[in-house]
């Protein structure tokens, strides 16, 4: 089956021309549409936090769950594209679990909550040893999962995902109304959901990744590019700088890696939000 395929496409900018190959486009067209994806899942998201979350025994009982629930659609959709895309030999549960070895921020946040409640539980328990002169069995080191470690692992991270914590053994465990609350209000729900809506977007990363790896012909981000591009665009500032280079410098930083909102707010503060300015930002999704 043949591979879907980008278009090429120019956009004029003072007499200049900045040429969009093709690879770059199918990755711009993915980006943006996981990007609409992303958005809408995460307010479903948000809108089940809302509903079921409403203390800290809820929020460690729910959280992972609404999470898999609604990244799933996005992980399928992408899957489907492979398909279609002719990618048979690709199994969805090994695109599942590599996408959160790979994305997993909002799953981070989780793990930090729990590492914070083991931290009580143990502190509980080391008063308790002292007072009552013994010292306590923590069979498993609290409720955490085991083996975490700092930064969480990717497997936990999929085994966490997947598996959840018992509620039962959180309910049970010696942390004190008092202290669970205290535990509650340190959680941000607007930081917590700003890295769902990332880990739900960059689902457009794991598929151009998977695509790239299987031989099709995509533009895919590299360190090296974004970095290229972040130096020219460092020097642009630098009072030695040719400015009527400057434009020529833009095209050739957006070339080379194009996303990074302070190109484009850049570009409009010096030359202002002209129309042929505007397509370019509004192609890339700015």
């Amino acid at each position: 089956m043949e591979q879907e395929k980008g278009v090429l496409r120019t956009f004029p900018i003072f007499g200049r021309t900045l040429v969009v190959p093709e690879r770059l486009d199918l990755f711009n067209s993915y980006r943006l549409r996981f990007r609409e994806t992303a958005l809408r899942l995460t307010d479903a998201a948000e809108s089940a936090y809302h509903t079921y979350i409403h203390d800290f025994d809820s929020f460690i009982e729910h959280f992972i769950g609404i999470y898999r629930c609604m990244l799933e659609p996005a992980v399928k959709e992408a899957f489907d594209i492979l398909i279609s895309n002719g990618a048979w030999n690709i199994n969805y549960e090994a695109f599942w679990e590599q996408h959160i070895a790979d994305f997993h921020r909002a799953v981070d946040d989780y793990q930090g909550e729990v590492d914070a409640f083991n931290a009580v539980l143990e502190e509980n328990q080391r008063m308790r040893s002292n007072i009552m002169g013994y010292v306590p069995n923590l069979v498993g080191g609290g409720f955490g999962i085991t083996g975490a470690v700092k930064g969480i692992a990717a497997a936990t991270a999929f085994n966490l995902v997947r598996d959840g914590i018992e509620a039962n053994v959180l309910r049970n465990a010696n942390v004190k109304p008092a202290q669970r609350a205290e535990l509650y209000w340190r959680i941000n729900p607007e930081i917590l959901l700003d890295h769902v809506f990332l880990d739900y977007w960059n689902v457009s990363l794991s598929l151009v990744w998977t695509l790239v790896e299987n031989g099709w012909d995509i533009w895919y981000p590299t360190d090296e590019a974004y970095h290229q591009s972040n130096n020219i665009f460092q020097n642009l500032s630098h009072p030695n700088f040719p400015q009527d280079k400057i434009l020529d410098a833009l095209l050739d930083i957006i070339r080379t890696d194009p996303y990074d909102a302070a190109y484009y707010q850049f570009m409009v503060s010096r030359f202002g939000e002209t129309q042929e300015i505007n397509a370019i930002k509004n192609y890339f999704g700015y």
